[in-house]
């Protein structure tokens, strides 16, 4: 019987350890003092305060680490940030590269279109039939150099420069590195829009009503299409 009552008592006492709260401002070990006699539990700051009709005992206040809990819901959305230095692309597929007011670079006369070769902007002056050629970096002028009669259309291959006379029914072919014309071939009439695909020279003739596939290498006609 002495054992099955030890054991009843030590079960009474790991019951009322889990169920009591400790009192305020007591952190790390607790200590309390159990009564043998009436079963109460009182909390004291020392083992040594109880008396010898009661048990000493202590436990700690936090126990081992446990194992990570699942992964709780996700939050709701933080708020947009500030726009970073990104450049903007709309911009840039409107031409918009730089806005800059307090810069003005001479031309010739009646400047049409503009085309950028990775270092030099090339503009066309419609009414000298030259086109002009202009550092990037500075705005200086490296160049003015002729084209066909009424040059306005202007894109660049990668290479060289093409420009199309609208009042020649032309395009001619410049070499970008020191504006040496190289050819210059015939198109429709009216030749108003030019464009390199990377492969191929596009031209649109306005009057002629069509576009126009040309080989960048020879000038040749790969195609007519009607608009």
């Amino acid at each position: 019987m002495a054992k099955i009552g030890s054991i009843v008592l030590a079960s009474f006492i790991v019951l009322i350890v889990m169920v009591a709260t400790p009192p305020a401002g007591i952190s790390d070990t607790i200590n309390a003092c159990y009564s043998k006699k009436s079963g109460a539990m009182r909390y004291v700051t020392s083992a040594a305060a109880c008396s010898r009709q009661e048990v000493a005992i202590s436990w700690n206040t936090e126990g081992q680490q446990g194992p990570t809990g699942p992964e709780g819901p996700q939050g709701p959305t933080g708020p947009i940030g500030p726009p970073g230095p990104v450049t903007n692309l709309m911009q840039i597929a409107l031409n918009k590269w730089h806005v800059n007011t307090t810069a003005t670079f001479p031309v010739g006369a009646a400047p049409a279109r503009f085309a950028f070769d990775g270092a030099h902007m090339w503009v066309t002056n419609w009414q000298d039939d030259t086109v002009t050629k202009i550092r990037a970096s500075d705005g200086a002028i490296m160049g003015t150099f002729a084209a066909g009669i009424s040059p306005h259309p202007i894109t660049f291959d990668g290479a060289n420069i093409w420009v199309g006379n609208i009042g020649a029914d032309s395009v001619t072919k410049i070499r970008a590195s020191d504006g040496a014309i190289i050819a210059t071939y015939a198109v429709g009439n009216a030749p108003t829009s030019l464009t390199f695909d990377g492969s191929s020279l596009w031209v649109t003739n306005a009057y002629s009503q069509n576009a126009m596939k040309l080989n960048p290498n020879n000038g040749a006609i790969l195609g007519t299409f009607s608009m």
